[in-house]
Parts: structure tokens; sequence; C-alpha cells
């Protein structure tokens, strides 16, 4: 799987800035190779799933209550049916198979969601 253009240097030196930046004080610095950001990629594919309500969204609900845009924190209002669209690209995004049956439930309950809001409609 690739996802980032890894013979792009720039992106090396990026990705070594923010394992740096990001490690607890005495934390194991983990070297930004291709077979430790494929692990990566691999446990927020499964974290993603984990986290995935029957019906297919990320949502907390699976209808939308609003569409102020004060109810984000809540998933709900103008934002709601965004958290779907960008978990189910990410997914895509990291090479899963659009016939995956966890894939395939995420695009139905977008087909079918009302929604308002720019954010989840991009």
């Amino acid at each position: 799987m690739k996802i980032i253009d890894r013979d792009g240097g720039w992106i090396v030196c990026a990705l070594a800035s923010i394992f740096t930046i990001a490690q607890p004080a005495g934390a194991k610095l983990i070297e930004p190779t291709p077979a430790n950001i494929d692990a990566a990629i691999f446990r927020a594919k499964q974290y993603l799933y984990s986290v995935q309500h029957e019906g297919g969204h990320w949502e907390k609900d699976s209808v939308r209550e609003g569409t102020s845009h004060l109810l984000y924190m809540k998933m709900q209002g103008d934002t709601f049916g965004g958290y779907t669209a960008l978990a189910t690209y990410a997914l895509l995004a990291s090479g899963e198979n659009p016939n995956e049956p966890r894939i395939k439930d995420a695009v139905q309950f977008l087909k079918h969601a009302d929604i308002v809001g720019i954010y989840a409609i991009a």
C-alpha cells in the first residue's frame, strides 16, 4: 500500500519531525521507515473499523438533529455525515477494497443520510 510518495525527501523529513515532536519524553523514537508507516496505517484502519457503528456510520447517532454548526461536538447539525464521509475516504485512500462490507455499509449510510452542511457534503 502506498499512501504517500516515500521518494519525496521533504515528506520523510516532515514525518521524522512529526515523530520526533510527537514522542512523549523518554519514549523510544520510532523511525519513519516504510514498514513503520505501513504498520501505523494498518493500526489506524483497525481503529476506524473498531469505532464504526452498526449501520455503517461513525456519527454517534444514525439520524441528523438540527442544522446548527454549534452541534458539531455531538456530531450533529451541519457536520452530520462528515465523520462517516471522512472515515470512509481515509479507508478507501489507504487501499481498502470498495467491496468490503463495512465500506459498503458506510456508502449506503451516506447515500441515505440527511446531510446538509458544507463540511459533510464536501
